[in-house]
């Protein structure tokens, strides 16, 4: 019964969009939607390694790898922000994590 009520609870309805996110509960998966595909992530220099979920944001992701990156506009206007993500420039305050396996991102 409790698995039952876990995998009720995880049908979820996203408040920003309009589709539904199900999830299957069973004793060897873990539990969070099947959309959302884990991503590690490699940050440069320090070489720390940190999992995390694909789409979220990268500004949120390098604050819990505690990186040092001045924010400024926080519209991806001004590029204080930049880093590289896989060798491409991006800028933090309005990027998402890449749907990859793995992410290598460098603190420019």
């Amino acid at each position: 019964r409790e698995r039952e009520r876990e995998r009720d609870s995880l049908t979820m309805l996203d408040a920003g969009s309009r589709f539904r996110v199900e999830s299957v509960v069973s004793p060897l998966t873990p539990c969070y939607p099947l959309c959302l595909s884990q991503v590690m992530v490699t940050i440069q220099p320090g070489n720390k390694k940190i999992e995390c979920v694909a789409g979220q944001s990268l500004k949120d992701i390098t604050r819990q790898a505690r990186c040092k990156i001045e924010y400024n506009c926080s519209r991806g206007e001004c590029g204080t922000c930049e880093i590289l993500v896989d060798g491409k420039r991006t800028r933090t305050c309005v990027s998402r994590l890449p749907a990859k396996q793995n992410v290598n991102i460098k603190v420019l």
